[in-house]
């Protein structure tokens, strides 16, 4: 443990600092900054495991995930200890022995964020066997986020009657998510292994007017951090291991998890950009990757003014430069989100280093994925396979994938010669057989392996990942059209692998309905499904359940025929399994059919027939 500081410091101040070093892409510099102050109080330990969390998740490098892992449990293991001299801060309660009740709360709320955390870092490994793991972590970070919230929520109402106008909901409005104890789980508070309340017992009858008005707030807006972000973080968990986890209630949790994150956004609390963040990423990458409608394009409105109003604390973040470009690659300006990304890349060097200021690589990274992806979504297979080389030869994630799209771009430009090699390197660098990424690669540098493809079936792959990472409806109305005379085209040359109709057939469905050509669309989808008999390669066992959640979704928003609608969404969600990007279905065809039947209640109240 570090030595007792001469002076003492301001650490909510300190804190910030630390945050803006980080938003503004120093990442070493904020790490060193926490690492000195680490165990000078609560605060500043939940800040350096935060910043490796960030590093870990920003990388997907193995190490650091696993690094991170560690780091969470060191501090949530210090929180845990009720004892004011695990930290050297010399400011305590009147019983140097015990704690503050400003410090009981940040404690408790650090304890549950490294919960969700670590539950997080799980989900972002994607592998089958984190799943239920990171289900229970989930849970007993929501049990503590919701007993605090209500309790910081009540103190806030006292010390100002516009605390529901400034939150935005009521407390009521946000218990969202109730626990089913019938199967016999053991109750959250009889867990040996986790922190109780009762641990702080010797806080909890302490005077709340203690507390002054700024500081509730501002741990109001911490909580709400933690308990926003817990409610995005749940749409990664698939329907399966929600009910084996016993989550119940999931209604709300949008309108709850955004308000609480506004708010969290506008206090004066270390997690207030991270805040902003959190909006962003919801708008810019969950909303499209999840949308129901892939016709229509998300609203970027908040995530817009989020960029201005933070555009002069935070021009040189790359971070926020990303979700700039992100925001105008989903409004299908791809020109203009490449100059953003490049300019992320480029520009801000020079004035780093001026700066005595080292870029951190993990960011950079961010944007060189993107890079590539762009390139790809317009067709320039020249670009795209100079920034995927770039990622294969730097990224320590998924190395294995990166040499898959440099073979399908090779042989696009039909150098089947390097496609060969390329492919021939994935197959020694893959690694996580569980993990859905290397799955999927897999599988493709295999059938690559075996057969000596076209130029033509190589685009038809590069067709698919764009469908498959649900950037055809980002793409211009030019370059869609021109994506569908190629897969219409499929086939007429005798070189032209047969196997791939079916994935041809969906991208074609997928197309037509970005262009409102919903008939179109229903005839290729089901064309796909039919077609996939017909295909020998492994990886076209995705079609099926892929095509008829497309369908079940064309017949609720164009047909509204409801039943329908719901019977095809239960197809794809239940009688097939053990195909690529299961769990993302899951959760699109789930929202979907939660839909319908929020619709047809409605419906029924109303004494209206659904059909």
């Amino acid at each position: 443990m570090a030595s007792s500081f001469i002076t003492d410091i301001d650490d909510v101040e300190m804190s910030c600092k630390g945050m803006q070093l980080l938003l503004n892409n120093d990442i070493d510099a904020c790490e060193a900054l926490f690492d000195r102050y680490r165990f000078y109080s609560p605060l500043m330990n939940g800040g350096w495991s935060f910043v490796s969390f960030m590093r870990a998740v920003i990388s997907f490098d193995d190490q650091r995930l696993s690094q991170a892992g560690r780091d969470l449990a060191e501090t949530e293991k210090l929180c845990a200890h009720q004892n004011a001299s695990k930290f050297t801060r010399t400011i305590k309660s009147s019983d140097s022995k015990t704690i503050t009740h400003e410090e009981s709360l940040t404690r408790r709320i650090i304890i549950a964020d490294c919960k969700l955390y670590q539950a997080m870092l799980t989900l972002t490994k994607q592998e089958l066997s984190g799943l239920l793991s990171a289900g229970l972590l989930l849970r007993k970070a929501w049990k503590t986020y919701e007993k605090l919230h209500s309790e910081l929520f009540e103190l806030y109402r006292s010390t100002d009657s516009n605390a529901e106008k400034d939150y935005g909901a009521k407390p009521e409005d946000n218990a969202i998510i109730e626990f089913d104890n019938t199967d016999g789980m053991k109750n959250e508070d009889e867990d040996g292994d986790d922190l109780s309340f009762k641990s702080f017992d010797s806080t909890a009858n302490e005077s709340s007017h203690e507390l002054s008005a700024y500081t509730i707030k501002r741990l109001l807006g911490s909580v709400s951090f933690g308990f926003g972000l817990f409610q995005i973080a749940l749409s990664f968990v698939p329907p399966k291991v929600m009910r084996l986890i016993k989550f119940l209630g999931f209604e709300g949790d949008r309108k709850s998890a955004l308000a609480a994150l506004r708010f969290a956004s506008q206090t004066t609390d270390m997690k207030a950009p991270l805040a902003n963040l959190t909006l962003l990423w919801y708008h810019c990458i969950i909303q499209p990757f999840f949308a129901i409608d892939i016709s229509n394009i998300p609203d970027m409105s908040e995530a817009k003014a989020i960029l201005r109003r933070n555009k002069e604390k935070y021009d040189r973040s790359t971070l926020f430069i990303y979700f700039q470009g992100r925001i105008e690659r989903i409004e299908r300006d791809l020109p203009r989100a490449l100059l953003t990304f490049l300019n992320g890349l480029n520009a801000p060097n020079s004035q780093q280093q001026s700066a005595g200021v080292v870029k951190s690589n993990e960011l950079d990274q961010v944007l060189i994925y993107d890079l590539g992806f762009c390139y790809l979504m317009m067709l320039d297979f020249d670009q795209a396979l100079k920034y995927f080389t770039k990622l294969k030869e730097e990224s320590r994630w998924s190395k294995a994938f990166y040499c898959y799209v440099c073979a399908i771009c090779t042989a696009a430009k039909n150098d089947g010669k390097t496609s060969a090699g390329f492919a021939k390197d994935g197959i020694k660098l893959l690694q996580k057989r569980s993990n859905p990424i290397e799955l999927f690669a897999q599988k493709r540098l295999e059938y690559l392996k075996k057969n000596s493809i076209s130029s033509s079936a190589a685009h038809i792959l590069v067709f698919e990942m764009l469908y498959l990472w649900i950037l055809l409806p980002s793409c211009e109305i030019r370059t869609l059209r021109q994506i569908l005379q190629m897969v219409e085209a499929y086939g007429q040359d005798s070189k032209d692998d047969s196997k791939l109709r079916s994935i041809s057939c969906l991208i074609e469905g997928a197309i037509h309905n970005v262009l409102l050509h919903y008939d179109d669309a229903q005839n290729c989808y089901e064309e796909a499904i039919a077609r996939v008999d017909d295909s020998k390669v492994n990886f076209t066992k995705y079609i099926v359940p892929f095509a008829t959640c497309e369908l079940g979704i064309l017949e609720y928003l164009q047909r509204e025929n409801l039943e329908q609608a719901k019977e095809l969404l239960t197809k794809a969600k239940e009688k097939h399994s053990e195909y690529d990007f299961e769990n993302r279905l899951q959760i699109r065809a789930m929202a979907t059919t939660k839909m319908i039947c929020s619709q047809q209640a409605a419906a029924t109240a109303a004494g209206v027939s659904t059909n």
